[in-house]
């Protein structure tokens, strides 16, 4: 799934949940929370510019992306690549 500056993240809900979507580097810091909040059951796209929270372009790498869901208690992981 190599991007380059932005794409697009989609992500289901079998029902009404707390989630955080949280994008870490490969020290484990994070680099950016792309989308938090109560969401409605179903499919939610949000799209990642390859900008950290400070609005920094962050460098060409391997990056994870992490879904919080609260109910049912999850967490799910996808492997992001940044190409400049």
């Amino acid at each position: 799934n190599p991007f380059n500056m932005e794409t697009t993240i989609s992500y289901s809900l079998p029902e009404a949940t707390g989630i955080k979507l949280v994008i870490y580097n490969t020290h484990g810091q994070i680099i950016d929370i792309i989308d938090a909040g109560q969401k409605a059951a179903g499919t939610h796209r949000i799209s990642w510019t390859g900008r950290d929270t400070n609005g920094t372009i962050v460098p060409s790498g391997v990056y994870l992306l992490k879904l919080y869901s609260s109910n049912p208690k999850t967490i799910a992981t996808r492997k992001l690549v940044l190409l400049k």
